[in-house]
């Protein structure tokens, strides 16, 4: 006899919920992946500029995708993705992938600082609530 599990499902409204929004969160946890790691190359040994030589893109087109103004050619992105493919997998938690949901409608010049104004509200709803600051959220608005 098999042993029973339980099913956990979430029914939502048909207008809850569009399609085009569940693209839109995976495409931004895709695009947030690759920021991540990224970020963790360029901190742990390279630089933008090496790295994006070794990626085979501009650096400014690095740079700007880093910084959230802009996401790149599907060309670059292509290779980009291609370079990530021989990296380890970046933990991205899931916090990080709503903030950039809610600033993606901002000009691109205003999204990084937005989400990092977003997560110091944040920080702070869970200080006021005498809770610790998770890691993630602390890193988002560079503690």
């Amino acid at each position: 006899m098999r042993p029973h599990r339980p099913v956990i499902s979430v029914r939502l409204p048909a207008e809850a919920a569009l399609r085009r929004d569940f693209h839109l969160l995976a495409d931004a946890r895709r695009l947030e992946m690759l920021r991540q790691a990224i970020r963790r190359e360029v901190r742990s040994q390279s630089s933008l500029r090496s790295l994006a030589k070794h990626i085979g893109v501009d650096r400014g087109s690095l740079r700007k995708f880093l910084a959230m103004e802009s996401v790149p050619s599907v060309e670059n992105l292509a290779k980009i993705v291609d370079w990530s493919q021989e990296r380890p997998e970046v933990w991205t938690p899931l916090g990080s992938v709503v903030l950039a949901v809610l600033v993606l409608d901002l000009p691109g010049p205003r999204r990084a600082s937005a989400r990092k104004q977003l997560a110091r509200t944040l920080a702070a709803a869970f200080s006021d609530a005498e809770m610790p600051v998770p890691e993630w959220l602390r890193e988002e608005y560079g503690e």
